[in-house]
């Protein structure tokens, strides 16, 4: 299902706070989005503002959401990220390999493997 145009310039509108480091005013919008549009995009955002405020734990459920909702890669490297922040690296690491399995050169999931293993 297409967004509508006014949610994607919400959408683009936080994203582009939480780069501009407020992610706190970010996390605000985007957390009033989500109670009416919790769309694959905005569980995403939700989870990246999240982690961008240090608050991997808080990122867990938007970004298993949005895992579950699109075979997408990024959320579940971003899942995958956070679970290693609150000490899942086993969870992590299953994610990854998972995602490897998909796209052996995915650097994300490299990436956070190699942060789990180290």
């Amino acid at each position: 299902m297409p967004i509508p145009p006014e949610l994607r310039q919400q959408l683009a509108d936080a994203r582009r706070l939480m780069q501009d480091g407020g992610a706190g005013a970010a996390l605000q919008q985007v957390v009033r989005l989500a109670r009416d549009h919790p769309t694959y995009e905005v569980l995403v955002l939700l989870g990246e503002c999240h982690l961008e405020m240090g608050d991997a734990r808080q990122a867990v459920v938007p970004l298993a959401a949005a895992t579950g909702l699109s075979d997408h890669p990024r959320p579940a490297s971003l899942l995958a990220r956070a679970l290693i922040e609150i000490g899942r690296k086993d969870d992590a690491l299953l994610i990854c390999q998972r995602l490897l399995r998909r796209d052996p050169k995915n650097r994300d999931a490299l990436n956070i493997m190699q942060r789990a293993r180290g």
